[in-house]
């Protein structure tokens, strides 16, 4: 009996006795005399006597670099389900360095998070925003070296528009622009001869220049508005359709690899209105409005089968029942 009640005292010891030497380190990190932790997790092969935190998602000891990070905010310490760690492939422990949330580097190579950055120079590396970064051969977007970029002449303009002394680009793109000339002024991107949105670009003289606030892109029957800096839907609308429906319609919309269109609310569907127009009471840069109703996404207060539309016919609010068939115009912000 007496055995047995010692075995127990044992075993009660160890488990009591577990972690009491665990030390907190700085950024979720921590460690006791046999492994590393991130944020609880035991970091597999992490060697305790030489682990060390750089900062931030980064680690490393005398073997590897590791990279780790809590995929939820908020998540409490101990919590191991949101929790990733990665060992960075090929990484030198003894030169490595982290050079701020995203980025880090060694003698060899540079990374963004985890992965490397092809043909990236460690020793000339500067990051920039928006996921652009250059060293003094190559601009590069994210992972990928830009073709034919030129590092040392990189510049960031705003907007996800960088350039340098040839090209243009736009998301790591090549967007053909006039370097020379490119610039961004409030929200809009223009060279010489064009307009730019985003990938997208149309000859000035195509645009209507009735309203210098509104800009129609003929091609994909588009007008955008410049100073809300929302992007209004003109094609032919098929057919009328119920409240419902529109915001479906909407919703579904798409053009020119745009995504996330909607039923605008009232306040921005009369920002379109022009009292000095009638018959229909808009910009002439809309060339497919009709004299009707057109739906928002406003119900009516306490009765939720009525919306709020503008008649274009001369500029003014209305309220309609849902199940109704009115004319749509699909924003996009």
């Amino acid at each position: 009996m007496l055995k047995v009640f010692f075995l127990i005292f044992l075993l009660l010891g160890s488990l009591f006795s577990k972690n009491t030497d665990l030390v907190q380190l700085k950024d979720g990190y921590s460690k006791d005399s046999h492994t590393a932790y991130f944020k609880g997790v035991k970091i597999d092969e992490s060697d305790v006597r030489t682990f060390e935190v750089i900062g931030g998602k980064f680690s490393k000891d005398k073997n590897h670099v590791y990279y780790c990070f809590a995929g939820r905010s908020g998540v409490s310490y101990y919590t191991k389900k949101y929790t990733s760690i990665y060992i960075i492939k090929d990484a030198d422990p003894a030169t490595f360095k982290r050079i701020d949330s995203m980025y880090s580097k060694d003698e060899n190579q540079v990374y963004m998070d985890k992965e490397f950055i092809f043909d990236a120079d460690p020793s000339t590396f500067i990051p920039s925003k928006k996921d652009y970064s250059s060293d003094k051969n190559n601009i590069f977007y994210r992972r990928y070296p830009i073709k034919d970029s030129h590092g040392k002449s990189f510049k960031y303009l705003g907007k996800e528009y960088a350039k340098d002394r040839d090209n243009v680009y736009y998301q790591g793109q090549n967007i053909h622009a006039n370097a020379d000339t490119f610039k961004i002024i409030g929200s809009d991107a223009s060279d010489k001869k064009h307009i730019y949105f985003g990938k997208r670009k149309i000859k000035k003289s195509k645009i209507t220049k009735a309203n210098a606030r509104f800009k129609r892109d003929h091609k994909i029957q588009v007008v955008l508005d410049t100073k809300t800096n929302l992007m209004w839907q003109d094609n032919k609308t098929p057919y009328m359709m119920k409240w419902a429906d529109a915001k479906t319609y909407c919703k579904s919309f798409g053009v020119a690899r745009l995504k996330n269109w909607r039923l605008p609310n009232i306040k921005e569907l009369y920002t379109l209105v022009d009292k000095s127009k009638k018959e229909p009471s808009i910009d002439d840069a809309f060339e497919n409005t009709k004299n009707h109703h057109y739906w928002s996404t406003n119900t009516y207060p306490g009765e939720p089968t009525i919306a709020q539309d503008v008649y274009f016919g001369n500029g003014t609010i209305d309220w309609l029942y849902k199940d109704e068939k009115q004319y749509v115009r699909c924003v996009h912000q």
